[in-house]
């Protein structure tokens, strides 16, 4: 029985079998269509071992073409890899921008939009858009909301009169021009008298409510103010009429009575005993006389001491008296 090749058929000669031509005609045919015409073969030989061999070359080179730009994406192939290898390294490949160097969040981008983050997974954004703020100052401070702001927002201008800001203070940029009169007192601008008050207008500026605002006038001195009486805390010396003073006293030995401390300098001095009728007087009009029981006067008895605020007078003798002195 005859026999064929297992791939293209080929009746094989049995031992004793003579040769048929119609046979070897019929194996040649498979041969040559099997092998199909070597000319339209896409490769330099056209034989067969020739086009194999150059199609294996370039299979090869090919391959380690492809395995050199998958490794250059990041994922490493080598070119003896089998095709199926480097075709799962193919879908390893990060398609699109490299984001892994990404450092935004959620919180970091636009309520409604999108973006990728560090692991290329998609991230919608939280950030509240709070378009244009407006802000007016006012006494505490104001918070401003995290968020996308437009840009467009205002914070009012504060309006500062600079004539009310102390010179040396600036509020919200500007600078007062108010003068400081703390630390010296300060000449009154104006005054108005009426009874019972003096009102005295101050210089304009800050006063720290230790300083005065004064007036001056000579004529504002005690003299000029009646005794007992004050005006404006200043006691008064003025005493109408003539000055009087009056008063008891013992003489010292030998006789000498002193009187000090008077608001002036006496004119009239009456001296009187009160434990005889010895009597004492002295003007500065006539010379000094005294008088006893016996009626008259003597002319030459001692002459007072008189000093801008009282006396001294050499008696007869040691004795308690009275005395009255005019100015």
């Amino acid at each position: 029985m005859a026999e064929t090749t297992p791939n293209l058929g080929l009746n094989k000669p049995v031992e004793n079998e003579h040769a048929d031509v119609a046979v070897i005609n019929s194996n040649m045919d498979k041969i040559d269509q099997t092998l199909g015409d070597m000319a339209s073969v896409p490769t330099t030989a056209k034989d067969a071992a020739g086009a194999i061999s150059e199609l294996f070359t370039n299979v090869s080179d090919g391959k380690a073409l492809i395995a050199s730009a998958i490794t250059d994406k990041g994922v490493p192939t080598d070119a003896n890899d089998s095709f199926a290898e480097m075709a799962g390294n193919i879908e390893e490949i990060h398609v699109g921008p490299d984001t892994s160097d990404a450092t935004a969040t959620a919180g970091d981008i636009l309520a409604s939009k999108t973006a990728y983050g560090a692991a290329g997974t998609k991230l919608t954004g939280t950030m509240v858009d709070r378009g244009n703020m407006s802000f007016t100052p006012g006494a505490v401070a104001q918070a401003i909301p995290a968020g996308k702001h437009g840009g467009a927002g205002q914070v009012a201008a504060v309006v500062v009169p600079a004539d009310k800001v102390l010179a040396g203070t600036t509020i919200a940029g500007t600078a007062g021009t108010m003068p400081n009169r703390s630390g010296n007192d300060i000449p009154a601008t104006g005054s108005v008298a009426v009874q019972g008050r003096l009102n005295l207008r101050p210089s304009i500026g800050y006063w720290n409510g230790v300083n005065f605002t004064y007036l001056d006038d000579p004529n504002f001195i005690s003299a000029n103010i009646l005794a007992g009486k004050s005006v404006f805390g200043l006691a008064g010396s003025l005493i109408q009429g003539k000055a009087f003073a009056s008063g008891s006293a013992v003489s010292v030995s030998p006789g000498t009575l002193t009187v000090t401390n008077l608001p002036f300098t006496p004119k009239f001095i009456v001296v009187l005993s009160t434990s005889g009728t010895d009597q004492w007087m002295w003007t500065n009009y006539l010379r000094a006389f005294s008088t006893n029981t016996s009626g008259g006067f003597l002319t030459s008895a001692h002459m007072p001491n008189v000093t801008s605020d009282g006396f001294s007078w050499l008696l007869t003798k040691v004795v308690a008296v009275d005395w009255i002195a005019i100015g």
